[in-house]
């Protein structure tokens, strides 16, 4: 239990509404899903002061924010997997052309060697 000392120094914000201001507090905390006096005013005080209305401090806002994250993060995973699977495609296409260059320039070199050795030959 705190003592007197404690108490004098550390006074409850909520101590000093009236009854009609603390039960229009208590709806709005309801209202916001906030389980806390303290939280509430903070939160209230914080948007006061800075000059801004509490719009958004709904729990439940906060979710459907959490779920649209969830899903964009979703679309990039999609969009990772389909950059990935084209880089691969891409890999294996140049691989492919290098293959078929090196291919070509052995052509190349082996015609022109056979046409020098008929030469020298000659």
């Amino acid at each position: 239990m705190a003592t007197k000392d404690w108490l004098d120094n550390h006074a409850k914000v909520t101590a000093y509404l009236d009854f009609s201001l603390y039960a229009s507090l208590e709806k709005w905390m309801k209202t916001h899903k906030i389980k806390k006096a303290s939280q509430a005013l903070t939160i209230i005080l914080e948007h006061y002061l800075e000059g801004n209305i509490p719009i958004e401090v709904m729990p439940e806002n906060l979710e459907q924010e959490v779920k649209q994250l969830k899903v964009k993060a979703t679309e990039i995973d999609g969009l990772e997997a389909a950059v990935a699977e084209q880089q691969r495609e891409f890999n294996d296409e140049i691989n492919s052309l290098r293959t078929e260059i090196d291919g070509l320039r052995q052509a190349l070199i082996n015609a022109g060697l056979s046409s020098l050795r008929e030469r020298v030959e000659a």
